[in-house]
């Protein structure tokens, strides 16, 4: 490994820095040449740039027309079908007005049961003529007695106790 002394570093420094200033004396020179290059360079490729836009957007407009005419309702129709086979089929909406009906028509034919029973239960002789068992007597017995013997109230009904 070698020292370097203060001064050996001191004129490698000089060196550089006398490099540096006759690269940047090179440059600006050359820069003062090429500007005029770089400023032609530039306006024509502007110039061409508008050439290629102006040819070029009729042809865009021509094909996003044939694209919408021909193949977009392709795509639509394309990518509809696929949304129909990929969508899940809807839940079954469970309607209540069966099971409501269902149950009104028991709860109907239970009432007509009970009615025709009931109905059953006082087909006796008083049924037909309107009249009921305590309103005419038993031969030979007074009202009274009949109902006190019979054990019934006064809307027919039969207590046990």
């Amino acid at each position: 490994m070698s020292l370097k002394t203060k001064t050996q570093v001191a004129k490698g420094r000089d060196q550089v820095m006398a490099t540096a200033a006759k690269v940047r004396g090179g440059a600006r020179r050359a820069a003062t040449q090429v500007a005029p290059y770089a400023t032609s360079a530039r306006m024509t490729a502007r110039r061409q740039l508008h050439g290629a836009r102006a040819w070029t957007a009729p042809r865009l407009d021509r094909t996003g027309h044939a694209l919408e005419e021909r193949v977009a309702p392709r795509m639509s129709a394309m990518l509809s079908r696929a949304a129909r086979r990929i969508e899940p089929p809807r839940p079954r909406r469970r309607r209540r007005w069966p099971l409501l009906t269902a149950g009104l028509a028991i709860v109907g034919s239970a009432l007509a049961a009970a009615a025709a029973a009931m109905n059953r239960r006082g087909s006796g002789p008083f049924a037909r003529t309107g009249k009921t068992q305590e309103s005419a007597p038993a031969p030979g017995t007074e009202p009274e007695s009949a109902e006190a013997a019979s054990g019934a109230d006064a809307n027919g009904r039969v207590r046990t106790s």
